[in-house]
């Protein structure tokens, strides 16, 4: 069954807030870890698409996974 758009919603929310709240402490982590700046900007694209590209994935099949109400 299809997703209401409350449902929608809070998802995409809920995968920005946390998505958010990642890629600020991976940047962080990076920037103090590599003093290359170039580099550190690289890791943390990479680590942070990483990041997105699961974190939406497994958000997406929990509300998936959700009662239709």
């Amino acid at each position: 069954m299809c997703q209401s758009k409350r449902q929608s919603a809070k998802e995409v929310v809920t995968n920005t807030t946390i998505g958010f709240i990642g890629s600020w402490i991976i940047t962080v982590l990076v920037l103090y870890s590599i003093e290359d700046k170039t580099i550190a900007a690289t890791i943390t694209v990479i680590i942070c698409t990483v990041w997105s590209l699961l974190r939406g994935y497994y958000l997406r099949r929990y509300f998936n996974n959700q009662e239709v109400l």
